[in-house]
């Protein structure tokens, strides 16, 4: 079986992260829930935005929550993850708290 591929229909350079790598939204990006199930997520700065509908928005938050998913989960979880990453709404590898603003 090969690697997985990222969005971009290769192997990443790297390949994909480790399972388990913590994945954060990418720092201008905001995510909203939506009332009637479903997520938006927006980035401040260029304005694009890209919505799931409420299955997933489940796979995004258990992305957040429990970082890259492990190969057992599939090639399409994997895909999706890594269509995040490289679409920049997710950043890999580095904590959320780590991101956090300081406020300085």
């Amino acid at each position: 079986m090969s690697a997985p591929t990222t969005g971009t229909g290769t192997a990443a350079a790297s390949g994909p992260p480790k399972t388990g790598t913590p994945l954060r939204l990418a720092p201008d990006v905001v995510a909203t829930p939506l009332p009637y199930g479903g997520l938006v997520l927006v980035n401040a700065v260029t304005l694009q935005l890209t919505e799931f509908g409420e299955g997933a928005a489940a796979v995004v938050d258990r992305l957040l929550a429990l970082g890259f998913p492990p190969p057992a989960a599939g090639l399409a979880a994997w895909k999706f993850a890594g269509d995040l990453i490289d679409a920049g709404w997710f950043l890999a590898g580095a904590s959320a708290d780590a991101a956090a603003p300081t406020g300085r």
